[in-house]
């Protein structure tokens, strides 16, 4: 819309960089149009034309959201430290990378917290202790992965402003395998 009196320009519903089909760059944020001005002149009326390009920035608007609810991963008893158990992965709708980024973290009984690690980037969890099958046949955790809060104001992004950021969680047990080590 065009106030014509101002001149000012605004949309109607507010733009979504993820919701723009991609145009022949590849780029998919930009819109093309003319602006034609008119005044009342008497006795002849005059206009002029501009060509506009309108070009949306990619706001953290969406969430992560992980492939699956819930992951099972299996390790053998007494792996040793830095043994890889799995690895964890989210995807998010957000157009840069700069708004993809996700943080991981785990979530668990101190026990469980105590084996088990997370990278805060990857998503890869490796053994920080060994584990004894007889003592402990399994660990239990919540994976949580994190971005931030839009920082883009109503006005802007046609959505309330949050002060917390995105979460979503995960629930993951790891099954230790019996290994035979009592002779």
């Amino acid at each position: 819309r065009i106030d014509p009196r101002s001149g000012r320009l605004w949309t109607v519903p507010a733009l979504d960089a993820e919701e723009q089909v991609d145009d022949a760059s590849g780029e998919g944020r930009k819109y093309v149009f003319y602006v034609v001005a008119t005044d009342d002149g008497v006795p002849e009326r005059r206009s002029s034309s501009a060509l506009m390009n309108i070009f949306v920035d990619d706001i953290n608007d969406n969430p992560p959201a992980f492939e699956h609810y819930h992951y099972n991963f299996e390790v053998e008893e007494n792996a040793p430290v830095g043994t890889v158990v799995g690895q964890v992965s989210v995807r998010d709708a957000d157009r840069t990378e700069a708004n993809r980024k996700v943080r991981f973290s785990l979530r668990g009984r101190p026990e469980d917290l105590f084996l088990v690690d997370i990278d805060r980037t990857t998503g890869q969890m490796n053994m920080r202790r060994p584990v004894d099958y007889e003592k402990q046949s399994s660990i239990s955790l919540t994976v949580v992965a994190e971005n931030d809060a839009p920082l883009a104001s109503p006005s802007i992004s046609g959505r309330p402003p949050s002060s917390s950021a995105y979460q979503t969680e995960a629930s993951v047990i790891i099954n230790v395998l019996n290994v035979n080590d009592n002779r």
